[in-house]
């Protein structure tokens, strides 16, 4: 089966790559300029543990997650997929010894124009074979 693949495909590559940096961004305020640019005003991320709308939301769960887990890392695994403006990924979040310690898939929504991200939705470790 085949992916198709959206046409500016390098655009939402460098929002998730950009997203995946603000996820590594130690400074609040650096990660809020990083997400400024990225993320849809009314944007929303969801996992597992959250739901959360808007910049400032997001900005400060990710905060919370890395002080809960300092000097660990976000690292995107596989190449992004997109069709009709969703996107899906998968993750890694690894010590800095590069132990992983959580692994995991995203599924992005852009917005109409493929400027911003509209919404993530993640989800935790490996899927399960039937």
């Amino acid at each position: 089966m085949e992916t198709t693949v959206a046409k500016n495909s390098s655009a939402y590559i460098n929002l998730i790559d950009m997203y995946c940096e603000a996820w590594n961004e130690p400074e609040d305020h650096k990660r809020r300029v990083l997400l400024t640019e990225i993320w849809s005003s009314a944007g929303e991320y969801v996992d597992p543990r959250v739901y959360l709308k808007g910049v400032d939301a997001l900005v400060a769960h990710i905060g919370t997650i890395q002080s809960g887990r300092p000097g660990t890392k976000i690292s995107r695994t596989t190449h992004l997929e997109v069709h009709h403006q969703i996107g899906r990924f998968e993750w890694h979040l690894q010590k800095a010894d590069d132990t992983i310690i959580l692994s995991g898939i995203d599924i992005a929504y852009f917005t109409d124009d493929g400027s911003r991200i509209s919404k993530i939705i993640g989800f935790f470790g490996e899927l399960q074979p039937i």
